[in-house]
């Protein structure tokens, strides 16, 4: 049988790692969670021709070129009860000019080097650069410590070509805010 702090990591997990597709909101301005382009969901931050000159993805031997260039969470240390945002950013060089690369995106918490939550969704690497902002909550149950967030996208490019990003980023859960 599963503990509970373990029921309430699984808890927590599933309903906070999604990334939320980006809001088609005429009338107001996307809302800042940071001072640096943290508006949820993906937003280009760099034209596809930039990219493929930074990379130098003409004389790459192999397209696509891809990378997932950095992750950060914020803020840090979480407490239990309160949310953090998870941003990464990506970058991709297509095989042909509007080429993009369809798979799966994986977040994996660990904590103390055990997988508490692995969770999936489709996702689509489009050309250029790109930042891309989700929101995790976390129980107020949690336990204090010292998790681990995984990232991994897997796809398919072009000629069955498999695609695979990761990177990992350390994050501290510090016990819950005494409540009014």
């Amino acid at each position: 049988m599963m503990p509970l702090r373990a029921l309430l990591l699984v808890y927590w997990l599933l309903t906070g790692c999604q990334s939320s597709p980006p809001k088609q909101v005429a009338a107001a301005p996307p809302v800042k969670l940071e001072p640096k382009r943290a508006t949820l969901g993906e937003h280009q931050v760099e034209a596809p021709a930039a990219v493929w000159a930074r990379y130098r993805c003409a004389s790459a031997r192999r397209l696509p070129v891809a990378a997932l260039e950095e992750q950060q969470l914020w803020p840090q240390p979480v407490a239990a009860g309160s949310q953090l945002t998870h941003q990464f950013a990506y970058a991709l060089c297509p095989a042909k000019p509007a080429g993009a690369v369809a798979g799966t995106l994986y977040r994996k918490i660990y904590f103390q080097g055990r997988l508490v939550h692995s969770g999936r969704q489709p996702f689509t690497l489009k050309p250029g650069r790109w930042e891309v902002n989700a929101i995790i909550k976390v129980p107020q149950e949690s336990a204090a410590g010292t998790y681990t967030l995984r990232t991994e996208f897997i796809g398919r490019a072009a000629r069955k070509r498999k695609i695979k990003l990761m990177e990992s980023t350390d994050f501290e859960v510090i016990a819950a805010r005494p409540g009014p």
